[in-house]
């Protein structure tokens, strides 16, 4: 009996490891490092005066920044591998505009990254932008919601083949019975 009972947890055992995993969402990356530098039209430095926030109104801006929205403002440089990524609103305690930003990005210098905004309740692309390692440099003037929009490199089309289990449970399930019917017939006789 201690071999059948042996057996069956073995058969739980290798059937639980066989479910999928579902993992929580990541939490939102706090904004407050994303600034590298900020410097006003007057040449002072306003990092402290000047911050990004995912708000209400980043939320409705991206809710807005459809794929078929994102081709109207970017026209021929749209391509299909373009993503958007974070979008933030952009609060500024002062107003010496335009201000230039310098802020963290996880890009390549030959990456393909455009900064989207708000003008005058208008969506634009921001010229200028220039990305180095690590960080992209650009200008705004007015408060505003900042988009970044790259392109997504996809280096193996077809990925990884992920939750195909049902033949390794199958045959996982036949080895059981069958060392289940094997011990059944030695312990019988």
């Amino acid at each position: 009996m201690k071999k059948y009972f042996a057996l069956a947890l073995a058969l739980v055992m290798m059937l639980s490891l066989c479910l999928p995993a579902f993992a929580a969402k990541s939490p939102e990356r706090p904004v407050d490092d994303v600034i590298i530098s900020a410097i006003d039209k007057d040449g002072k430095d306003v990092k402290d005066e000047i911050k990004l926030e995912i708000n209400d109104e980043s939320r409705k801006a991206e809710a807005e920044l459809t794929n078929d929205k994102i081709k109207e403002i970017l026209g021929d440089d749209y391509t299909d591998k373009m993503v958007l990524g974070n979008v933030y609103d952009v609060i500024y305690s002062g107003s010496a505009y335009p201000v230039e930003l310098t802020v963290k990005r996880s890009v390549a210098k030959d990456d393909v990254l455009f900064v989207l905004t708000k003008v005058d309740g208008e969506w634009v692309a921001l010229d200028g932008v220039v990305v180095e390692d690590g960080k992209v440099t650009f200008s705004i003037t007015e408060d505003s919601v900042l988009a970044f929009v790259y392109e997504r490199k996809i280096d193996d089309p077809s990925g990884p083949i992920t939750g195909n289990n049902v033949a390794f449970v199958a045959m996982i399930a036949l080895v059981c019975l069958a060392g289940t019917v094997y011990c059944a017939k030695r312990t019988a006789a």
